[in-house]
């Protein structure tokens, strides 16, 4: 029973290949490609460091027949690695649009920290401006509330003929 369950799993393994082989492939390419966005400011930088993995990782299976990775000297682990290689190069042109992308993120960033910043001095500035224009209002409401009283004073005692009568011109005015 045990024979069969192992020759079951040796058969899914041969078939499928072993998932945490696959895994390992799959975060070393995501590791890899997190590595090269960050690190590359030119595309053709990128294209070059990504041609340079690739041929880095055929290295890395010296001697073996690509055309028929299924027969002949393909280990398992050979083929997951062969499967992240060919996977690795369909998502280049991802990666390169990615990374372009990252850069062009990267520098909006800043350009809003910097804008942020300008917008955090000028802030700053009108505080102060603000504080002096309160300031000076409530001088000038002083200076100006005192005689106003007064002349509102004189007005009223006039209006109601405490003062004596009014002619006709100077009650107009």
């Amino acid at each position: 029973m045990n024979d069969k369950i192992t020759e079951s799993v040796d058969s899914l393994l041969e078939r499928y290949g072993d998932p945490e082989l696959r895994m390992k492939e799959l975060f070393r390419n995501y590791n890899l490609s997190l590595e090269l966005i960050k690190n590359v400011t030119n595309s053709q930088d990128l294209l070059d460091l990504i041609l340079r993995e690739y041929l880095d990782r055929f290295d890395e299976l010296p001697g073996k027949d690509f055309v028929h990775p299924t027969e002949g000297t393909f280990s398992i682990a050979d083929r997951e690695k062969f499967r992240s290689l060919v996977m690795f190069a369909t998502q280049a042109i991802l990666l390169k649009e990615n990374a372009e992308i990252f850069h062009a993120l990267e520098q909006n960033n800043q350009e809003l920290i910097q804008t942020t910043e300008e917008l955090k001095r000028a802030n700053e500035k009108l505080k102060k401006m603000n504080a002096q224009y309160l300031n000076m209002l409530g001088f000038v409401s002083h200076e100006l509330r005192s005689p106003l009283i007064s002349i509102l004073g004189f007005a009223e005692l006039l209006d109601e003929n405490l003062l004596g009568s009014l002619n006709e011109e100077q009650s107009k005015a």
